[in-house]
This record gives structure tokens, sequence and C-alpha cells, in this order.
């Protein structure tokens, strides 16, 4: 799990967000977007389909996408 501080280093970034798969729980899971916010649980983000809000306990992994622009 990564904490808030170093999420805050991607704000405003085109990021990849890893979280655990349901089905398949050996491989991640990965959102795709903005990020436009984080507070204390939770961050947000942009995406093509409106917004995605994922718990920051949940976040097992976080990247820059910018081949995706």
């Amino acid at each position: 799990m990564l904490n808030k501080e170093e999420i805050l280093l991607f704000l405003g970034e085109l990021i990849s967000v890893g979280v655990q798969h349901t089905v398949l729980p050996e491989r991640l899971f990965f959102y795709y977007g903005v990020l436009i916010k984080v507070d204390e649980n939770a961050l947000t983000l942009r995406t093509n389909d409106g917004f995605k809000i994922v718990p920051i306990e949940q976040v097992l992994d976080i990247h820059t996408d910018n081949w995706r622009k």
C-alpha cells in the first residue's frame, strides 16, 4: 500500500493505478486516468467514462501512463 504523500506526487498526471484483481488474485487490475484529487482515504481519477474513486488502502501500484496521451 502507498501513502498519501507518495500519491500526491502524481497529482494532475495521467496515471495507472493497480489494485488487487478480484478474479485472478495473483494479478493486478489497473484503472487509467488523470489524478484529480487525493484525500485522507481515497484518490479520484478522471477517466474516459467519468470518474473513479479508489480507496488508498487498495492501491498496490501507481505509475505515470504518458503513452496513452
